[in-house]
């Protein structure tokens, strides 16, 4: 069969008109999409603050804890004034006691439903 020929059998034959029902459930679905709530969009900065800070706290934990626990500096990996330092081991409890309040505030938050 040719072209002009499905054309002219094609032609010939009149399209069926949508019945008011067909009609009418496609209007009620557009309208219940166009209703619904967008999607929550995924929380990047918390993830990446939350991220950020346990890296802080695994950085500080481990030069300040490594000494303690028997192992040697290699080669001056760790600057020995930074071992030292009289700041470090507060700045590390601060980080953790910070860290800690975020986390069980956060899990607080996730229990009871909020979305503080």
């Amino acid at each position: 069969m040719r072209d002009d020929e499905l054309d002219r059998l094609l032609a010939g034959t009149p399209l069926p008109d949508p019945g008011p029902a067909f009609t009418w459930a496609v209007m009620a679905q557009v309208r219940r999409e166009a209703a619904a709530p967008s999607p929550i969009p995924f929380p990047w900065r918390r993830l990446a603050l939350g991220l950020s800070l346990s890296a802080v706290l695994v950085v500080f934990g481990i030069v300040a804890l490594a000494p303690a626990a028997g192992f040697d500096n290699p080669a001056g990996a760790v600057p020995r004034s930074l071992l030292e330092a009289a700041w470090l081991r507060p700045a590390l409890l601060t980080t953790a006691v910070l860290f800690a309040s975020w986390l069980s505030l956060r899990v607080t938050a996730i229990f009871s439903g909020s979305r503080a």
